[in-house]
This record gives C-alpha cells, sequence and structure tokens, in this order.
C-alpha cells in the first residue's frame, strides 16, 4: 500500500471513529432527555425514536471498523455502506439552504448562517471522501481475489 493510501486509509478511519463517538454521544444525550430532537439531514426524530438512528450506526461503524483492523473485506464494504448512508442522509439537509446563499450571499453569511452551513458542507464531505476511498478499496478487494 502507497504512502497516500495509508494517509486517505488513516484519514477516512480518524473520521468514521470520530463520527461514531459523535453518535455515542447523542445516544447519550438521547437517553438522558427523553425529549431529544434529532435532526441530521433527511432524520427528523424526536425522543427516543433517536435511537433507531444512532445505535444501528454506531454498531455498523464499530462492526466495520473492528473488521477492517482484522483485515476482513466484509468490514470495508460495511464502513462504505457507513459512509454512503450518512452521505446521503445529509446531503439534501445542506442543499436545501443553497438558493438562499445564491440569491444573497453577502446578506447569508452576515446573519450568522453562513458558518452553520460551511460546517455542514465540510461533514458531508468528509463522508462522501471516506465513501470514495472505502469503495475504491472493496473494488481492489475484488478485483484482487
Amino acid at each position: 500500500m502507497s504512502i497516500r493510501d495509508r494517509l486517505f486509509r488513516a484519514l477516512a478511519v480518524l473520521w468514521t471513529i470520530f463520527t461514531v463517538v459523535w453518535l455515542g454521544v447523542i445516544t447519550a444525550m438521547i437517553l438522558s432527555k427523553p425529549e431529544f430532537s434529532l435532526g441530521l439531514g433527511l432524520i427528523r426524530t424526536h425522543g427516543l425514536a433517536g435511537l433507531w438512528v444512532t445505535v444501528p450506526s454506531i454498531a455498523l461503524g464499530i462492526a466495520g471498523l473492528l473488521l477492517l483492523m482484522a483485515r476482513r473485506t466484509i468490514g470495508t464494504r460495511l464502513l462504505l455502506l457507513y459512509s454512503v448512508v450518512w452521505s446521503i442522509t445529509l446531503v439534501p439537509g445542506m442543499l436545501s439552504e443553497l438558493p438562499a446563499i445564491v440569491r444573497h450571499p453577502l446578506a447569508y453569511c452576515t446573519s450568522r448562517t453562513c458558518t452553520p452551513w460551511v460546517i455542514k458542507v465540510a461533514i458531508t464531505g468528509a463522508f462522501a471522501l471516506s465513501a470514495i476511498w472505502y469503495a475504491r478499496q472493496a473494488y481492489r478487494q475484488v478485483h484482487r481475489g
């Protein structure tokens, strides 16, 4: 594996670890505050229903990471699924604000809504880049053996 591949793998794995921990924090918030409203892209839940989103995502991410570290090909595929699902889930929320930005870019950013949008773009982009890396690895695994 080249240095570039190792770097991209490290970044994708670190992103996945960060997001699994982040989902764990959200899970703890849902459990401690049952009226918690979860709004992540397409996902809008209220109360304990949010656990139907966070717990399976955490399980998928952890299983994928453990299997990737154990050099099982299924680990890459699970992490590809994890990244693709979250990319698809977050894109509509990010794009929904795009018309306002295009119509009034200066007013949009001065109203303090620009920074959250940039963060949404960064998070969605990180999931998409991870998905691309995991897809490349899964493709290589299929064609290698």
